[in-house]
């Protein structure tokens, strides 16, 4: 039956979620966090675990050395654009990968092919310094 009065419905808020870390992963403040398909649990962003997907940017500091997959959380901000390097040489973005998928390099890097294809965002600027990416809610 539907209410007939105010009520107070739970929320969460979307932008910043907490992350499961995968055992004796750290994680540094502002680099960007992954999730492991095969696992579920994340890690630092990279290009040599596959089938991983970047989930944002690390709101503080994590440290999971010396525990099991889940016992350390990180919160991670996402649902923004984000400024990171821009990979060198052939793997780096430039203006035809605009409001393409760019894919992480490591965890402060992103270009435009790397092996294991992990997105990362969508490209959405370059700048001289760096790119910013888009990373999705």
């Amino acid at each position: 039956m539907a209410t007939t009065t105010d009520i107070a419905t739970e929320q969460a808020e979307n932008n910043i979620i907490p992350v499961k870390l995968a055992a004796n992963q750290v994680v540094y403040a502002g680099t960007m966090v992954a999730v492991d398909s095969a696992t579920g649990f994340g890690l630092p962003a990279n290009d040599t675990t596959a089938d991983c997907k970047v989930q944002g940017v690390a709101v503080e500091f994590a440290d999971a050395t010396g525990k099991a997959n889940g016992e350390a959380i990180v919160l991670v901000r996402r649902n923004r654009q984000f400024k990171f390097k821009n990979a060198g040489a052939a793997a780096a973005c430039g203006q035809t990968e605009l409001f393409e998928e760019v894919y992480s390099v490591d965890n402060e890097t992103v270009g435009k092919t790397t092996t294991q294809s992990n997105v990362a965002g969508r490209l959405m600027q370059i700048d001289t310094d760096g790119v910013w990416v888009q990373i999705p809610a």
